[in-house]
Protein backbone atom coordinates (compact mmCIF):
# COMPACT_ATOMS: atom_id res chain seq x y z
CA UNK A 1 0.00 0.00 0.00
CA UNK A 2 2.98 2.62 0.53
CA UNK A 3 4.23 2.15 -2.88
CA UNK A 4 1.19 4.32 -3.86
CA UNK A 5 3.71 7.08 -2.69
CA UNK A 6 5.69 6.24 -5.12
CA UNK A 7 4.97 6.32 -9.04
CA UNK A 8 6.66 4.17 -11.27
CA UNK A 9 10.04 6.12 -11.79
CA UNK A 10 9.66 8.84 -8.93
CA UNK A 11 10.74 6.71 -5.86
CA UNK A 12 13.58 8.90 -4.88
CA UNK A 13 11.44 12.41 -5.07
CA UNK A 14 8.73 10.54 -2.67
CA UNK A 15 11.38 9.37 -0.49
CA UNK A 16 12.96 13.04 -0.63
CA UNK A 17 9.30 14.44 0.20
CA UNK A 18 8.49 12.19 2.95
CA UNK A 19 11.68 13.07 4.87
CA UNK A 20 11.02 17.03 4.37
CA UNK A 21 7.59 16.51 5.71
CA UNK A 22 8.96 14.29 8.93
CA UNK A 23 11.42 16.88 9.48
CA UNK A 24 9.54 20.28 8.89
CA UNK A 25 5.42 19.28 8.74
CA UNK A 26 3.60 20.69 11.10
CA UNK A 27 0.89 17.99 11.61
CA UNK A 28 2.60 15.58 9.33
CA UNK A 29 5.37 14.77 10.54
CA UNK A 30 4.79 12.06 12.72
CA UNK A 31 2.96 9.75 9.92
CA UNK A 32 5.60 11.10 7.33
CA UNK A 33 8.31 9.48 9.81
CA UNK A 34 6.24 6.43 10.20
CA UNK A 35 5.99 5.34 6.87
CA UNK A 36 10.06 5.90 6.42
CA UNK A 37 10.27 3.47 9.08
CA UNK A 38 8.29 0.79 6.74
CA UNK A 39 9.47 2.42 3.11
CA UNK A 40 13.29 1.72 4.45
CA UNK A 41 12.47 -1.68 6.56
CA UNK A 42 10.24 -3.60 3.98
CA UNK A 43 10.25 -2.18 0.64
CA UNK A 44 14.26 -0.30 0.63
CA UNK A 45 15.60 -3.16 2.75
CA UNK A 46 17.94 -0.18 4.21
CA UNK A 47 17.97 -1.47 7.73
CA UNK A 48 20.19 1.19 9.41
CA UNK A 49 17.61 4.09 7.80
CA UNK A 50 14.66 2.72 9.04
CA UNK A 51 16.24 2.25 12.65
CA UNK A 52 17.19 6.16 12.77
CA UNK A 53 13.58 7.36 12.37
CA UNK A 54 12.20 4.64 14.67
CA UNK A 55 14.55 6.10 17.13
CA UNK A 56 12.94 9.01 16.31
CA UNK A 57 9.48 8.10 16.61
CA UNK A 58 10.32 6.16 20.10
CA UNK A 59 12.26 8.60 22.06
CA UNK A 60 9.86 10.88 21.54
CA UNK A 61 6.73 8.70 22.10
CA UNK A 62 8.61 6.58 25.15
CA UNK A 63 5.23 4.95 25.97
CA UNK A 64 3.35 4.32 22.82
CA UNK A 65 3.78 0.31 22.06
CA UNK A 66 3.77 0.45 18.07
CA UNK A 67 6.91 2.73 17.83
CA UNK A 68 8.32 0.71 20.82
CA UNK A 69 7.95 -2.60 18.99
CA UNK A 70 9.31 -0.74 15.03
CA UNK A 71 12.99 0.21 17.28
CA UNK A 72 13.14 -3.54 18.48
CA UNK A 73 12.24 -4.61 15.23
CA UNK A 74 14.55 -2.20 13.30
CA UNK A 75 17.65 -3.31 15.37
CA UNK A 76 16.78 -6.50 14.57
CA UNK A 77 17.67 -5.36 11.14
CA UNK A 78 20.50 -4.22 11.74
CA UNK A 79 21.67 -7.13 13.88
CA UNK A 80 21.74 -4.85 17.36
CA UNK A 81 21.26 -7.88 19.48
CA UNK A 82 21.85 -6.02 22.74
CA UNK A 83 19.51 -3.90 21.98
CA UNK A 84 16.74 -5.81 20.86
CA UNK A 85 17.18 -7.95 24.09
CA UNK A 86 16.84 -5.00 25.95
CA UNK A 87 13.85 -3.02 24.25
CA UNK A 88 11.50 -6.69 24.03
CA UNK A 89 12.61 -6.74 27.94
CA UNK A 90 11.12 -3.37 28.62
CA UNK A 91 8.16 -4.43 26.97
CA UNK A 92 7.67 -7.91 28.71
CA UNK A 93 8.03 -5.46 31.83
CA UNK A 94 5.84 -2.90 30.94
CA UNK A 95 2.91 -5.74 29.83
CA UNK A 96 3.56 -7.39 33.28
CA UNK A 97 3.00 -4.30 34.65
CA UNK A 98 -0.20 -3.96 33.11
CA UNK A 99 1.05 -0.64 30.89
CA UNK A 100 -1.65 0.51 28.50
CA UNK A 101 -1.39 -0.53 25.11
CA UNK A 102 0.94 -3.25 25.81
CA UNK A 103 -0.84 -6.28 24.90
CA UNK A 104 -0.62 -9.91 23.56
CA UNK A 105 0.03 -8.68 21.03
CA UNK A 106 3.45 -6.74 22.03
CA UNK A 107 4.27 -9.99 23.96
CA UNK A 108 4.29 -12.24 20.81
CA UNK A 109 6.26 -9.84 19.10
CA UNK A 110 8.73 -9.72 22.14
CA UNK A 111 8.48 -13.89 22.52
CA UNK A 112 9.64 -14.04 19.22
CA UNK A 113 12.73 -11.61 18.85
CA UNK A 114 14.12 -12.76 21.94
CA UNK A 115 13.87 -16.11 20.85
CA UNK A 116 15.93 -15.35 18.00
CA UNK A 117 18.30 -12.99 20.01
CA UNK A 118 18.80 -16.22 22.44
CA UNK A 119 18.95 -18.83 19.30
CA UNK A 120 22.06 -16.52 17.91
CA UNK A 121 24.03 -16.32 21.50
CA UNK A 122 23.64 -20.51 21.37
CA UNK A 123 21.66 -20.06 24.09
CA UNK A 124 19.37 -22.78 23.14
CA UNK A 125 16.70 -23.37 25.76
CA UNK A 126 15.85 -20.03 26.38
CA UNK A 127 15.55 -19.68 23.09
CA UNK A 128 12.97 -22.41 22.81
CA UNK A 129 11.51 -21.29 25.71
CA UNK A 130 10.45 -17.65 24.11
CA UNK A 131 9.79 -19.54 20.75
CA UNK A 132 7.37 -21.83 22.47
CA UNK A 133 5.63 -18.64 24.30
CA UNK A 134 5.69 -17.29 20.88
CA UNK A 135 4.02 -20.36 19.38
CA UNK A 136 1.48 -20.93 22.34
CA UNK A 137 0.63 -17.14 20.94
CA UNK A 138 0.29 -17.59 17.57
CA UNK A 139 -2.28 -19.94 18.39
CA UNK A 140 -3.61 -18.10 20.54
CA UNK A 141 -4.24 -15.05 17.93
CA UNK A 142 -4.47 -16.42 14.87
CA UNK A 143 -8.40 -17.08 14.24
CA UNK A 144 -7.88 -15.98 10.42
CA UNK A 145 -4.90 -18.48 9.43
CA UNK A 146 -1.63 -18.64 10.02
CA UNK A 147 0.37 -14.82 10.77
CA UNK A 148 4.15 -14.66 9.68
CA UNK A 149 4.79 -14.76 13.27
CA UNK A 150 3.63 -18.47 13.52
CA UNK A 151 5.30 -19.31 10.36
CA UNK A 152 8.81 -17.79 11.41
CA UNK A 153 8.83 -18.88 14.96
CA UNK A 154 7.50 -22.84 13.63
CA UNK A 155 10.88 -22.42 11.23
CA UNK A 156 13.03 -20.89 13.97
CA UNK A 157 12.00 -23.90 16.40
CA UNK A 158 13.13 -26.18 13.53
CA UNK A 159 16.38 -24.54 13.59
CA UNK A 160 17.51 -24.74 17.09
CA UNK A 161 16.30 -28.44 17.25
CA UNK A 162 18.88 -28.42 14.40
CA UNK A 163 21.45 -26.89 16.47
CA UNK A 164 20.61 -29.08 19.45
CA UNK A 165 21.31 -31.83 16.86
CA UNK A 166 17.59 -33.05 17.26
CA UNK A 167 17.09 -34.11 13.65
CA UNK A 168 13.65 -35.99 13.92
CA UNK A 169 12.04 -32.69 15.78
CA UNK A 170 13.51 -30.01 13.35
CA UNK A 171 12.33 -32.05 10.22
CA UNK A 172 8.57 -32.24 12.00
CA UNK A 173 9.01 -28.45 12.45
CA UNK A 174 10.26 -28.01 8.91
CA UNK A 175 6.79 -30.04 7.80
CA UNK A 176 4.46 -28.01 9.75
CA UNK A 177 6.10 -25.12 8.16
CA UNK A 178 5.82 -26.35 4.65
CA UNK A 179 1.54 -27.30 5.75
CA UNK A 180 1.27 -23.31 6.34
CA UNK A 181 1.08 -20.53 3.71
CA UNK A 182 4.97 -19.41 2.64
CA UNK A 183 5.61 -16.53 4.47
CA UNK A 184 8.97 -14.92 3.91
CA UNK A 185 10.29 -17.34 1.53
CA UNK A 186 9.98 -19.97 4.32
CA UNK A 187 8.97 -22.92 2.65
CA UNK A 188 12.44 -22.49 0.87
CA UNK A 189 14.04 -22.26 3.75
CA UNK A 190 12.50 -25.41 5.39
CA UNK A 191 13.03 -27.94 2.30
CA UNK A 192 16.72 -26.50 2.26
CA UNK A 193 16.60 -27.29 5.74
CA UNK A 194 15.30 -30.89 5.49
CA UNK A 195 17.92 -31.67 3.04
CA UNK A 196 20.74 -30.25 4.75
CA UNK A 197 20.73 -29.32 8.59
CA UNK A 198 20.53 -25.54 9.95
CA UNK A 199 23.84 -25.12 11.87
Amino acid sequence: PLMIFFPKGDKVTGLTQLKSASEHARYADIEATYFLVQVYQYYEKHYSEALRYAEILHRRFPNNVMFHKYYGRCNAGVGNWPEVQRVFNDVLSRINAGQRGYDVLAEREAAYYLGVSEMGSRNLESALKYLYRADELCRRLDKKGNSGYMIMTNLKIGQVYDMQGKRDLAISQYEKVLDMKNFWDAHRSAKMYMETPYR
